[in-house]
């Protein structure tokens, strides 16, 4: 994932209102066609669209798919964007995108640069907004794959007072350390105290895990979510941990009986999210958490208006048309997370980014670099004997994420994501010059 720019011509698969929202935010610097099937009505946004009936390397060839920069499947069809994503990179696109209602397809091997699931990313913004875990993310170094989060530890936890070496975690690593007013990158004996704030760089997959590692003391609250679709079934079961009870509320009577049969120990109840009496009963208070998500804007909005004047303070809207957004101003609504928006934020910040990190955002104790392997002979991290302060957080590889251990292999043309502490950029230089 080490691009070079061609061009600023991004080619997006698929028209529905994200692909819309996106595709007028980036064509303020960027040239973009937007491609789809037999489509005939067209947005009135500032775009070039094209329709083809025959197959897709036809239409990419004929717009020069070895010259885009970006090339993005939105289509509805899972399936059909991940060949599609795959088939521009082989064609000779810099970076793919696709976009997949499946989870299982996130962890593939393939070429693709970046495989999000939408759903996904809207639950990782409504855990933002909730603060609801003790982790803070500090930064997405590989959107989707990688990221990189914070917490406080407190004397409870499983890992207060003992050594770095001793924690087992799978496919993290704690690259940094903030004791009082120092930072520091720790050595494998180094011990963890109440208070000190921790960096922990670990894949995207194990986020869960790590959620559970660190709320087992925290209080559960109550969660009602009004509407029984595919974003509550992501939610309930990234959520079961953090929330008790959670209850589901949907008037389709074949919607609850179907995540009736799905879940265990989840309420789910026949009825409207604007029903207030039946909200009472089920105990939503001042301190319960509200969130209407479902495929209709505007009982989404009904609802939380409703619960919102029945004195819940955390209520949460879902704006699947971001024209609606309109409306929840009118309603003094303030937690609205409008589909469209945070999905053109998510994937625009990629599209934008390029591997080049911000040295400097651990602080100015401990710095952040990226080398690549130049030796021709494949070695061990242990045999590169790196001094006390340095440890290589990441090895790039094609497509692949590693986060290393000591028997971890590095070869030539790998790239490294490496955290140091200050005092040691020369020595660290010096070790893979």
């Amino acid at each position: 994932m080490l691009f070079k720019t061609k061009s600023n011509k991004i080619i997006i698969l698929g028209i529905d209102k994200n692909s819309q929202i996106l595709a007028d935010y980036l064509s303020k610097k960027n040239d973009i066609i937007i491609l789809d099937k037999n489509y005939s009505k067209y947005p009135d946004i500032d775009v070039f669209f094209d329709s083809f009936d025959n197959g897709l390397v036809d239409i990419l060839k004929k717009h020069n798919i070895t010259d885009v920069y970006s090339f993005i499947a939105m289509t509805d069809n899972n399936e059909y964007n991940l060949f599609a994503a795959e088939l521009a990179k082989n064609m000779g696109a810099d970076k793919t995108i696709c976009l997949t209602s499946n989870s299982c397809y996130l962890e593939i091997k393939s070429n693709i640069d970046l495989i999000i699931n939408p759903y996904q990313v809207i639950i990782d913004y409504l855990s933002y907004l909730l603060k609801e875990t003790r982790l803070v993310n500090i930064m997405n170094l590989i959107p989707g794959k990688i990221n990189i989060s914070s917490i406080k530890v407190v004397n409870d936890d499983s890992f207060s007072y003992i050594r770095v070496k001793d924690i087992e975690l799978v496919d993290t690593l704690i690259i940094a350390i903030k004791r009082q007013d120092r930072t520091f990158v720790p050595l494998p004996e180094t011990k963890i105290y109440p208070d000190d704030l921790i960096y922990i760089l670990f894949k995207k997959s194990i986020i869960n895990n790590l959620f559970d590692l660190f709320n087992r003391y925290k209080k559960k609250r109550r969660l009602f979510i009004i509407g029984a679709n595919q974003l509550a079934r992501l939610l309930i079961k990234g959520w079961k941990k953090l929330f008790e009870p959670i209850i589901i509320i949907d008037p389709d009577l074949a919607k609850c009986n179907k995540f009736a049969d799905e879940f265990d120990n989840i309420l789910i109840l026949h009825g409207e999210g604007t029903d207030t009496q039946l909200l009472s009963e089920e105990g939503l208070n001042t301190k319960s958490i509200l969130i209407n998500l479902s495929d209709n804007d505007f009982a989404n909005l009904l609802g939380s208006y409703s619960s919102k004047k029945y004195a819940c303070q955390n209520v949460y809207t879902i704006i699947n048309n971001h024209k609606h957004c309109k409306i929840a101003e009118l309603l003094n609504l303030e937690n609205t997370i409008s589909v469209p928006e945070v999905i053109k934020d998510y994937l625009s910040n990629f599209i934008n980014s390029s591997q080049r990190i911000n040295k400097y955002f651990l602080g100015d104790e401990v710095y952040t670099t990226e080398l690549r392997i130049n030796n021709k002979h494949n070695k061990k991290v242990k045999d590169y004997k790196l001094p006390s302060g340095i440890i290589i957080g990441l090895i790039i590889r094609d497509n692949e994420y590693i986060i290393p251990d000591g028997e971890s292999l590095l070869k030539k043309d790998d790239g490294l994501i490496i955290f140091f502490n200050k005092k040691n950029e020369i020595k660290l230089h010096n070790k893979f010059l």
